[in-house]
């Protein structure tokens, strides 16, 4: 068998074991967000963390998970926050990507899986900024 599938076959799922790991790591460090004003309290700090000048309207929802939307029509980003994402790690995971410009257009997935997620999965985790 080449020796370079071999690695392949050994480093991606040790690199998503990994990946996992730092989230997982997140979670439990974690505390729950359970209203609409600490949800924007949260957002402020963080940007204010990350020096972000973007606008960010957080919006917590009873569905789903965190995730952060490109700009609306109004030059707007949108952090929904559904119940399962609602906690302080993941909406710092969130704004760090609004404020890296890691929402703005479409990156390839190689680009997002192996450069935007870790970099902010190490943020959330650590505090590292890239």
């Amino acid at each position: 068998m080449n020796k370079y599938l071999v690695a392949g076959i050994v480093a991606l799922p040790t690199y998503v074991a990994g990946l996992v790991g730092l989230e997982a790591f997140s979670l439990f460090n974690s505390h729950p967000v359970t209203t609409q004003r600490e949800l924007e309290e949260l957002v402020v700090a963080e940007k204010a963390r990350l020096e972000c000048k973007a606008p960010i309207k957080p919006i917590l929802s009873s569905q789903g998970t965190a995730r952060s939307l490109p700009k609306d029509a109004h030059g707007e980003y949108t952090l929904l926050v559904g119940e399962l994402g609602a906690n302080n790690r993941s909406i710092k995971h969130e704004v760090y990507h609004i404020c890296k410009g890691h929402v703005d257009g479409e990156p390839s997935f190689l680009k997002y899986f192996f450069w935007n997620e870790p970099i902010t999965a190490l943020y959330e985790a650590f505090g590292i900024r890239f």
